[in-house]
């Protein structure tokens, strides 16, 4: 037998107390939507940086540029070895950077993609121990030239994390070989 306050529904009789529930119950709906949608969102942006390369963007610090101009002490050898030091190759297509062409008392630098510089190619002459001529392709006769600057470390570069380098004896200036022999 029921009585006078039975009933079997689920909401209580109470308009106060049936209001407040589903109050409660929307507002709850409301909040697991809204920490849903964003849970949702972020959790792509973290999924898609999950399937990148770590390491994509690195940071590189670069040495100062080498200033080659006319009339400085240089030898074609010495510019030949600040291009291989600086990841230059001696055959196009080598390296991405760049490559150079040595010949009888001049050296052809050739800025590569990735070059630090503006890909404008250079012919350096020299003769006696002295820069005598720079010559552009485009523009004709510079002043001076700035050779590739060298890579001093790259921060969360997978590739280059190392920070040892192979050094050929025929890489090491004179003057530093005399000071270690001695």
């Amino acid at each position: 037998m029921r009585g006078s306050k039975g009933g079997s529904g689920l909401l209580p009789r109470d308009p106060i107390l049936r209001a407040a529930l589903l109050a409660f119950l929307a507002l709850s709906m409301f909040v697991v939507g809204f920490f849903s949608y964003f849970y949702v969102k972020y959790d792509r942006i973290i999924e898609q940086r999950f399937r990148d390369p770590v390491f994509t963007n690195s940071a590189k610090i670069y040495a100062g540029p080498r200033m080659v101009r006319v009339g400085s002490a240089f030898t074609v050898r010495e510019i030949a070895a600040e291009l291989r030091h600086a990841g230059y190759g001696e055959k196009d297509g080598e390296s991405l950077l760049g490559s150079y062409h040595v010949r009888s008392g001049s050296i052809e630098v050739l800025p590569g993609p990735e070059s630090y510089h503006s890909p404008e190619p250079a012919t350096i002459t020299v003769s006696d121990g002295k820069v005598s001529q720079i010559r552009s392709r485009s523009t004709g006769d510079l002043s001076a030239y700035e050779l590739e600057p060298q890579l001093v470390t790259s921060l969360f570069d997978a590739e280059q994390r190392s920070k040892r380098t192979m050094v050929k004896y025929d890489n090491i200036p004179k003057v530093m070989v005399d000071a270690v022999i001695s």
